[in-house]
This record gives structure tokens, sequence and C-alpha cells, in this order.
């Protein structure tokens, strides 16, 4: 039975309903077009863009050009898009037809509505048809009326209201509204469209044959007289309208096609674009010499359109991974966000996430600029600067236009922006700066990659990469290098000489903090050196002969872009309420929090949990106080008894791990705690927190069984034994780096306790204040996230209670979820582990060796923290959350060894390193030859009162890291130590 009513529920689901109000639009010669329709409240095109566009805009590549009447074809539609909305296409005009209609948009208040009508009536002479009403969601009225087809209707409004003549399309009654509502006829509609109103029924006997008659001729509406389902007549509706084959639709859709190319096409050729059709199915263009031949107007088909740049004057600035761009042009001085936002910016959107592109016509001023990339570590690509090929031998540059069908999501590409491409803006002169400097830096460096520049067969391996390059480029400061050209040489050094390469973005840092912090730029500073470097400064920078210099700091290096949603949403909410900008300590903050809720509930390969030990290292208002604040937040919501603070003893550990196997201890100044780890004269309780610590921080699925004491009745006022089933303790740890290495000394290197911690430092320079710093709640998503993984870890826990009840048998009280590595995940990390035991054999460095003992097993944690942080109900970790973690650990556990090696210099062996190479530095530059052995005993002190042992591995320690290189003498067993290059 039908019902007595039809809400815009309705019109959701049922496919067969809208699709007869269609047919019958047409049969009443009204042209429609597709229009995407609404799924779970988001618009079925899967674009980014405002809410108030869903559901309101054509599907793929139609315009009110393209509407038809052809039920074949709209069929069609339906097949392609059966949750669709449509629009009517007002003023269409068709071969033999006299009459048009014409939309008139006036207010809610209904009188002013009769008033407008009869203005309406006088400008048309009275030749008119009032067909119907339609209520819009906002509560205005779209009056549907018929007039000649001889009047040139192109007029925009009368006493406020609005008239569609033409050029354009009007939502017709039955779609739905981004609100929910639909569009509904008000009163009796035509006999010919299928009833869509608040309170009235469907006439399921009225005529769908067309009808041109007014509306008051119509028969009347009435629910009682409704006898038969409405699914029958629609049924017949469709199969009488389905006269055409399969081949007539996809010919009708092809022959369109080309209608909307040609009509776009036009406007392109008259804006002075230069166009290349784009093979069907790719971006790229299929014609023979397309960068010298651009088609004509009646070249244009069904396949895509491009613009070729070096024909056309213009330019693109093309983003792969927008968010990071942002970034990398706000070091540049350059705001990316006030370019996409500026009343002229013209933008082409394929529908991918996190993804750019500006279209700029170029300055008349200048010529061609060559294509620039800036690619990630990884070798994607940031940012594209596209204009004309970046050498002689290139074939053209092309970006393709709207409505060309991108060839991975299968949607049309569509302009964006608050500009016009009739009308493109100039390529701002702070960008074209930008984009001249990168090409001028580029050729001025060209002679450096001369293999001369630098001994053959010389490398800087793991573990000393950031050291040397801050050193190399300390010392061209020194010499008066500008930050850019320290980065070119940087750069080059790093390609030739690290092995493996460094992410250019973590040699760009080290760049800028050489140019700034080391102590070649403050002497070039006190100096007052000014000018561009000489010829000899750039090969005398290539020697990279120079003194000790501090160390760089840990910059963040993986970016925030790169994590899960709900990790991008933490570290957001941490940056919002902070009240300092510190984005070093995004991703510990993020990576911490997800991995505490996790903690003790999901195991993944090799048996590792979630649980980490993670510190923050930055100087005192750094951001840190508040990064604590976010992840004690974050426990407390999800499990407030989780979360411990510092402990002041071994049994303190245990009692809280008693209380709660996944507790996580936030520790401010952490550097605190382990000075009494470390310090040999500590009391007892305070040493042996880093020995349980260390030892429960493996004891995930396993039993923790704590010390025997002679006395264990508690009421005798004995100590039990403590112990714990399961135990993944995680800390997250602030401190100063003063703090944090005052507790430590050469000795700790050698306790396993350092190698499980991950270490993220922030810059030593004060942050600016964060002048915006909001109260706002935590974010809704994580609150969902918690949800998500809360319920399922009942759910599991109700399953593993089941199996108990059914075998008899008791459970163990505690059982994981296991989530584990993908086969391509598997592969990677079985080749990390062996990659891992041969980097450590072949290392002759203490510190290198015993810091990489738990990359793996780290990386491992990391990887399962960031598939559950991608999918609560992740079953699996993939391949792609492994390689982040792995560059993850790497990065932290590197720089961490860095800043290890610049400041325990209390410790015998590395002051003796440091010491010998300073003295091989001093002595090359004042001798210009390299130092013997004996020499280097006779001049360092320190190195000869070593033991020979001593020696031995502090040279060693020095070739590793890429310091110094060894030659024979010329005498037989004799060796000379000169500085790299």
């Amino acid at each position: 039975m039908i019902a007595d009513s039809i809400t815009p529920d309705v019109l959701v689901h049922n496919t067969n309903l809208m699709r007869a109000i269609a047919l019958a639009y047409a049969k009443r010669g009204w042209s429609i077009l597709p229009i995407n329709g609404i799924t779970n409240g988001a618009c079925d095109c899967g674009h980014e863009h405002p809410a108030s566009h869903n559901g309101a805009h054509p599907c793929s590549y139609f315009t009110h050009m393209t509407a038809s009447c052809d039920p074949a074809i709209i069929i069609g539609w339906f097949d392609k898009w059966p949750n669709m909305n449509f629009a009517v296409a007002p003023g269409y005009v068709h071969d033999g037809v006299e009459r048009i209609m014409v939309i008139v948009e006036v207010p809610a208040n209904h009188d002013r509505g009769e008033q407008v009508m009869v203005q309406f009536a006088e400008m048309v002479k009275g030749q008119l048809n009032v067909c119907g009403k339609v209520v819009t969601p906002d509560g205005k009225y779209h009056f549907y009326v018929e007039v000649d087809a001889k009047h040139d209707l192109n007029f925009g409004k009368i006493d406020g209201a609005k008239i569609y003549a033409k050029d354009c399309h009007v939502m017709a009654a039955g779609s739905l509204h981004h609100s929910g509502i639909a569009y509904l006829w008000d009163g009796d509609p035509l006999p010919t469209i299928p009833v869509i109103a608040g309170s009235a029924s469907i006439n399921a006997k009225s005529d769908l044959s067309a009808s041109t008659g007014p509306a008051s001729t119509s028969p009347a509406f009435n629910g009682a007289e409704t006898q038969q389902p409405i699914e029958s007549d629609i049924a017949v509706t469709i199969e009488e309208d389905a006269v055409q084959s399969e081949f007539a639709v996809i010919a009708q859709a092809t022959t369109m096609r080309i209608e909307v190319n040609r009509a776009l096409a036009a406007q392109y050729m008259d804006a002075g674009f230069k166009l290349c059709r784009i093979a069907t199915g790719s971006k790229g263009p299929k014609c023979k010499d397309w960068p010298n031949k651009p088609i004509s107007l009646n070249q244009v088909n069904h396949e895509g359109l491009g613009l070729i740049h070096a024909l056309s004057g213009t330019c693109a600035i093309d983003l792969d991974n927008f968010d990071s761009a942002v970034a990398w042009f706000e070091t540049r001085g350059i705001d990316l966000h006030a370019l996409f936002a500026a009343d002229d910016a013209v933008q082409i959107k394929s529908g991918r996430p996190n993804r750019g592109k500006l279209l700029y016509r170029l300055p008349q001023a200048i010529g061609l600029l060559p294509t620039f990339q800036i690619k990630n570590h990884n070798a994607s690509m940031l940012v594209e600067f596209r204009c004309a090929p970046a050498d002689v031998n290139g074939t053209g540059i092309q970006d393709v236009l709207p409505p060309t069908i991108h060839p991975d999501t299968d949607k049309a590409y569509e302009w964006g922006g608050a500009g016009d491409f009739k009308n493109l803006p100039e390529l701002p002169a702070d960008v074209c700066a930008l984009w001249q400097s990168l090409l001028t830096t580029k050729t001025a460096m060209k002679p450096l990659h001369a293999p001369a520049a630098a001994k053959a067969g010389y490398s800087i391996v793991e573990g000393g990469r950031n050291n040397a390059l801050f050193k190399l480029g300390g010392n061209a400061a020194r010499i008066g290098m500008s930050q850019e050209h320290i980065r070119a040489v940087l750069l080059i050094e790093n390609q030739k000489r690290c092995q493996p390469p460094l992410p250019d973005h973590e040699v760009e840092s080290i760049a800028k903090s050489a140019a700034t912090n080391s102590y070649g730029a403050k002497e070039a500073a006190r100096s007052m050196h000014t000018g561009e470097p000489s010829v000899e400064a750039l090969e005398l920078a290539n020697k990279a002969v120079k003194e000790e210099t501090e160390q760089t700091s840990n910059a963040e290096n993986v970016a925030v872009s790169e994590l899960p949603a709900v990790m991008r949403d933490i570290a957001d909410w941490n940056a919002r309420t902070s009240r300092t900008i510190q984005p070093a300590f995004a991703l510990c903050t993020a990576l911490a929090a997800c991995a505490s809720v996790l903690a003790r509930d999901f195991v993944g390969a090799g048996g590792s949990y979630t649980n980490l030990y993670i510190t923050a290292v930055g100087p005192t208002a750094s951001g840190k106080e508040n990064a604590l604040d976010t992840v004690s937040n974050i426990i407390d919501v999800y499990d407030w008894t989780r979360r411990a603070g510092k402990p002041a003893s071994n049994s303190g550990v245990l009692t809280v791990m008693i209380r709660n196997p996944a507790s996580t201890f936030l520790i401010d100044e952490l550097g605190e705690v382990l000075q009494g780890v470390f310090d040999p004269n500590a009391a007892s309780h305070q040493a042996q927190i880093g020995t349980v610590l260390m030892e429960l921080y493996t004891k995930g699925g396993k039993n923790y069984r704590g010390t025997e004491y002679a006395q264990q009745e508690a009421k005798s006022g004995g100590r039990p034994r403590g112990d714990v089933f399961s135990p993944c303790p995680s800390i997250f740890g602030a401190t100063t780096a003063t703090t944090l290495y005052k507790g430590l000394n050469y000795e700790a290197i050698h306790s396993g306790f350092l190698p499980r911690i991950l270490v993220f430092r922030a810059p030593d320079q004060i942050p600016m204040p964060n002048i915006r710093c909001e109260q706002m709640a935590m974010p809704e998503s994580v609150v969902n996230w918690m949800n998500a993984i809360k319920d399922r870890v009942e759910a599991h826990a109700k399953e593993m209670q089941k199996h108990s009840d059914l075998t008899g048998k008791a459970a163990n009280q505690y059982m994981p979820i296991g989530v584990p590595f993908s086969p391509a995940a598997q592969a990677l990390y079985q080749q990390a582990m062996i990659d891992m035991v041969i980097r450590r054999n072949a290392s002759n460095d203490e510190l290198e060796s015993n810091m990489l003992s738990r990359l793996v097993e780290n990386s491992c944690r990391v990887a399962l923290t960031l598939a559950l942080a991608t999918d609560p109900l992740a079953t699996e970790v993939d391949a792609e959350h492994w390689k982040l973690a792995l560059t993850i650990v790497t990065q932290a556990t590197d720089a961490f060894m860095a800043d290890l090696r610049a400041n325990l210099f209390d410790s015998k062996h590395a002051k003796v390193e440091a010491l010998a190479y300073k003295q091989i530095v001093r002595f090359f530059k004042d001798q210009g030859r390299p130092i013997s052995e004996r020499g280097l005993v006779d001049r360092c002190k320190p190195y000869g009162a070593a033991a020979p042992k001593e020696r031995e591995q502090a040279i060693k320690a020095l070739e590793a890291q890429g310091k110094i290189t060894k030659q024979p003498g010329r005498n037989t067993n004799t060796v000379l130590y000169l500085p790299r290059g």
C-alpha cells in the first residue's frame, strides 16, 4: 500500500520514484541534467567543497548546455548514479517547440509572490502559463512558468525576485538539499509530475503523457483516489520510455561530451589558452609534437583538454602534498593559504585530497620559466613549479583542464578559487622571485657536482651524517655563504657522500640551523662579513676543514600530514591549545597519546605491543608542558587509572603496574629521574627504577615476577612479591637538554635503557608565543576513535570469556587482540632485521651499535600504533605503516645519537674521540698536511694517555662518522690522519 505522504528520507532510497519524476519533466519538454546526490551527509562527487555544495552541483562534466529530454539518456544517468538529484535547465529551446519554461524565484511572502507574477505577466504581455509552484528548503518559491519561445528572456530580477531564463540550472522538485530537506511541490502540480509534497499523497493514476494546458485544467490530486501502488506505474513508465538501445545511450553521451568540450574549449581559446588533447584514461597528451602544434576548435573531440603553458604564457604551482607544502613555503616567507584564498585565485581541482594547483599568467617582464621540482625524502613530489621544459630536450609542459576526467578518481577536474580563468592573475612577485632563486641556485652550484670536489671513495655513514653536514654548513657560513648557497652545498654533499643520503627536508633544516646557530655563523656575524662567496670560498667549503661545532637540534622530520587522521587531530589540538608555537612536539605528542590508549590490548609482529618510552627535549617554556597535558587529558578520558606520575622508587613503579598493567608514566623533567638511574652514587631504590622499567618494557604477554623478600606477609609488615601479568608500561617524559645530559654518562649507553627511548628534540631557541591560544574541548574525532577502540576491546573480551565457558577451561585474564603484519609488511620487517644486524656488525662505533639494538622493535610498536590509529578495526599492519614507522624511529634514533656524541664529554671515550678530531683538524689547517699517529699521540695528551685499544676505537669511530680519512705513510706500518675531503 502507498504511504499517506512521501518524506524527504524516501527520496534517498527510492531511485524509481526519482527516475519517474525526471522522465515526467522530460515528457513535459523540460530539459534536465544530473546533479550529484547526498549519501550520509556527504556529496557523492567525492570532492572537497563547502557543505552548501553537497547535492547541488552537476555530475561529471554536465552543465545546462548538456541538459536533455531524451528518456534513454535519463535512464542511463540513473543507471550510473542511482542516488542522483537532478536540475531543470530553464529557457531550453527544442526544435519545433513553441513554448519554453522559465522559473521565477520569489520570497516566502505569498502576497509579494503574487505581485511579482503580475509584473512578470506584464513583461511577457500576458502570454504565459503558470504550471506549478515548488517550495525550496529555505522557504522560497519556484514558479514554473511557460512562455512563448520568441521571448528572449535574459533579465535577472523583478522587485527582489530572481528570474531564471537561460544559461543556468535550478534544482528540481524531489531533489534533496544539503540540509536533508527536499524541494517539494506546493499544492497541485502538473498531472504529469508525481506528487512530492509535505501533506499530499501521490496520484498513482496520473497520466504521464505530455501536457501543455494550464495547471487549472489539471484534475485535482486527492489522496482518497489513490488505489494503485506507485511502483507499478513507475515500472510501466520506465519500460515505455526505454526505447533506445544501450549503444544509443553511449553514442548520445559521447556526442554530448564533444559538445561540452567544444563549448569550453571556445572559452579557453578566447582567454588565450593554447590547447592539446589529453588521451582518455590518462593525464598526458597523445598527439605528436603537441608542445608546438595546439589544436583548433574543430579538432576538439570527446577526449580531455590540456593547457600548453609555453604557448599560452601561463604557469602553474602544483602541490602534491598541500599540508607539507604549506610549511615549505612558510620557511621561505610565503603564505600558501593566502595564495589560495586570494580574490583572484584560479585553482584546478582534481578531487584528490591534500592536493592543490594554482594557475597564473607569466609577468610580461620575464620570459618562460623552466619547470622546477621539489621532492620529498622518498622521491615523491612535494611542489612543482610548472611552465617551460626544465632542459632543452624537454617535451613540453601542460596542465589538464576541466572537464577532463581524472584517470584515478573517474571524476571531472573542476575550476576552483574566487577568480576566473578568463582573467588569470599574474604570478605573484614573491613566488616569481622564489622560482627564479631556485633556478639561479641550481645553476650557480653546478661546478660543485664535479667528482674532484672531494676525495674518491670518501663517504659519510649513518650516525655521523647530521653532524658532518652541520659542520660543513658552519664552515660555509664562516666564509660568508648565504643560507641558500649553504643549502645547495649540503644537498650536493648529502647525495654524493652520505650512505644513505638524508631526506632533503632534513638537510634543509641542517642548512638553516648552520646558517644561524653554528660557530662559523657567529664568527661571520662578529666579523661583519658580507657579500656573495668567491670561487675560492666555495672550494674551501667543499673541503670542510673546520673546528668542532655545536650540534644541530633534532628537528621533526616526518610531516604531521603523513600521520593518520586521528593523530593529526591530536597534534592540531595540542598546537591550538598551547601557549607556544612548537611543531617539534606534534609527532611525539600524537604518537604517545595513541600508543598509551592501545598499550596492552593489541599485539603485532614479533610479539610487539604499543607501549613506548618517549621523551620531548627542549628549553624551558618550549611547549613541553602542554604536550604532557594533551596526553594526560586523552588518557583520562579513555581510562584514568592508566595515568601515573613520576616514580620515586622501583617499588613505586611496580605498585603502579599492579594497579593497572597498561599505565603511562607522565614525567616532567625526566632527566632528573635518569640522573638517579645512571648515577653510581644514587640510592639503590632510585638506581633500580631504570632496571625495572627496562625489564617491564618487553614483558608484554609474559609474567613479570617481582623481588622475593624474606618477610612477605602484609599483616606482619612484610612486602609481598609484586607479580604482574603482561605489563605494558608507557613513558611520556619531558626535560631540558641540560638536565637530560647531566644525568647521562658514557656507561649509560651500555645499560640497554637508552636504546628503548625515542627522543624528540626541539630547537634550542625559545619558540614564539601562540597569540591565538584557545581553550577548546577534545576533538570529537579523537573521542570517537577511543570509543571505537574501547568497544573492540570489550567485544574481544566477551568472546574470550565465551570461549572459556564453552571449553570449560579457565581463560587467561588477559588476551590481546592480534594485528599481524600483511605479507608485504612482513617481508619489509624481515629485511629490516637483516639490514640492522649487518649495520651493527659493520660498525666500529660502540654508541651506534648499542643505540640501534632496539630500532626494529620500536619500529614494530610504532607501526602497530599507526595501523590502529588509521583504523580502530584494522586486522593487519600494512607496508606503508611499517615504512613510515621505520622512518620515524630511524630519524629519532640517529638524531639522539648525534646529540649523545655532542654532549657526553664526561665520558673518557667520547672525550678522546672529540679531542683527537680537533687536533687532526688543527694540524691540517696549520701545516696543510695530515698528521701521523705518532704526531697525534704527542700533540693530543688525552689521546696519548689512552690505552691502545681505546685509541683504536676512537679512530674507528671518527672514520665511521665520516669525520676523517686514513692513508698509509711513507714508512712501513705508519698511518696518517686527515679531515674529510
